[in-house]
């Protein structure tokens, strides 16, 4: 249950671990997961550098880890949310922009704002 699109190989639901299917190429299933790759790959030295994370300004911040970082105070953003918010700083603040995106390459992509996802 896989196929070919112009992002890459979607998975099916085997069971493959988190980690194989990141390695393997597929595309983020959750939201959750794509901001952990997104974080990842901002990084580039693998989860030890996403943990130790300290840009407090960037909109996924509170979620790199796969769940909610209790530290930052409120107001929070919904997983959604930050990656609209994400979206729209990418874009230079157009909203226009953020919904046109063509950097399929993104992890973000999929949950973009204006995707149906």
């Amino acid at each position: 249950m896989s196929r070919d699109g112009s992002r890459g190989v979607v998975c099916g639901r085997s069971t493959q671990a988190r980690a194989g299917r990141i390695s393997a190429g597929c595309l983020p299933r959750t939201r959750a997961e794509a901001i952990l790759r997104h974080c990842q790959e901002c990084a580039s030295e693998g989860s030890e550098s996403v943990r130790l994370c300290d840009n407090e300004a960037c909109p996924l911040w509170r979620h790199r880890l796969g769940r909610e970082a209790k530290v930052a105070p409120p107001p929070m953003l919904t997983r959604q949310r930050a990656i609209w918010a994400f979206c729209l700083a990418c874009s230079g603040g157009d909203r226009k922009t953020a919904r046109r995106c063509l950097s399929s390459t993104c992890q973000l992509w999929a949950y973009r704002p204006g995707a149906a996802a």
